[in-house]
């Protein structure tokens, strides 16, 4: 059960008996160079934030990066930043300005956020200890959540003693790296427009990341003037866009 330091707002997580009966856990197979766009596929079908645990500062400046260019809302906090950008960027994050938090262990250590549906380990964490720690970063006070862990093919030892030391099951024996990647795609339909509207969205959203990469800083206020939107309401309409476009691809 997590410890709450309640004047600090921090929380230690996790167990030495294991994770929480409350989180459900999985594990993919990939090559280093597909795992960007197949996280980016996997983040988008989803509408709820996520915590992605990268094991160095480099891979997790450069994650957000592919994660931003793919027109996530993705920020990165590790030791180099200064704690004054790794609050702002837990802040926006917790209030929902930002889904994706990419993030190193000794930034996020002992992080108390709410209503974290999904950690993802972009690598295979260093030890059981570490495992633990970062998937009780979901499934707390009762609520369910999900743990996704991407490996290297040479990262399945690792997996399988994280399976049996907790009794868990992350891999699924019958996949292959090329069926696990197609897993991330959206659903195939008939639908003669279908990967039409994708495209267009995909494209959409890179459009609109680059444009608001141009704004200045002091500019991106949540109050816009009266004849422009904010940044913040062109990304929540754009969700509206994204949630209408997947809604007639379900349909088709």
């Amino acid at each position: 059960r997590a410890a709450h330091d309640r004047e600090r707002g921090r929380t230690q997580v996790g167990s030495r008996r294991g994770p929480a009966q409350t989180i459900s856990h999985e594990a993919r197979i990939l090559p280093t160079r597909e795992k960007p766009s197949f996280l980016a596929k996997y983040l988008r079908k989803l509408h709820e934030p996520a915590i992605v645990f990268v094991n160095t500062k480099i891979g997790c400046d450069r994650l957000a990066r592919q994660l931003h260019s793919a027109g996530l809302r993705a920020v990165a906090i590790h030791a180099d930043r200064s704690q004054k950008d790794r609050t702002a960027a837990i802040e926006a994050f917790r209030s929902g300005r930002i889904k994706v938090l990419v993030a190193t262990d000794v930034a996020a250590r002992g992080l108390d956020i709410e209503s974290v549906g999904l950690i993802v380990n972009y690598e295979v964490p260093h030890g059981l200890d570490s495992y633990v720690h970062r998937v009780g970063r979901t499934g707390r006070n009762d609520a369910t959540g999900h743990a996704l862990t991407l490996a290297d093919p040479h990262e399945r030892a690792d997996l399988e003693q994280i399976e049996k030391a907790f009794g868990l099951k992350l891999l699924n024996e019958n996949a292959t790296a090329a069926d696990e990647t197609r897993a991330g795609a959206p659903a195939r339909t008939t639908h003669p427009r279908t990967a039409e509207l994708v495209d267009l969205l995909d494209r959409t959203r890179a459009d609109l990341r680059r444009a608001v990469d141009a704004v200045p800083a002091e500019r991106r206020g949540d109050k816009p003037d009266a004849d422009r939107w904010s940044v913040a309401e062109v990304l929540e309409h754009l969700s509206i866009v994204e949630a209408r476009i997947a809604g007639v691809v379900a349909k088709a």
